[in-house]
């Protein structure tokens, strides 16, 4: 299987998120299946995963959840309201 890296860079003069989309041919799909993934990018890296041997992490807190979303994202960490209302939200899906 070809496999392939991309990186973003974000610029904060911009407004729009940049938005990268990989398309995977031809996988196997049925090893994620006890991982819990949720999307096709789930799927390639639980079985990715399982191929190497690793066993993939416990999900996180939310706290830490929403530390590393804004730091991968816009590079800063959420503002102290920004914390609150989201640990404040009790939708299943408010990671998505």
């Amino acid at each position: 299987m070809n496999e392939t890296h991309t990186i973003l860079k974000m610029s904060r003069l911009c407004n729009a998120p940049l938005v990268a989309v990989a398309l995977f041919a031809g996988m196997t799909l049925c090893a994620a299946s006890s991982y819990g993934a949720q999307s096709q990018i789930d799927t390639y890296v639980f079985n990715k995963l399982q191929r190497l041997g690793i066993q993939p992490a416990e999900p996180c807190s939310d706290e830490v959840f929403i530390r590393r979303v804004y730091l991968d994202v816009i590079g800063t960490l959420p503002t102290a309201q920004e914390v609150r209302d989201f640990l404040a939200d009790t939708s299943l899906k408010k990671r998505d």
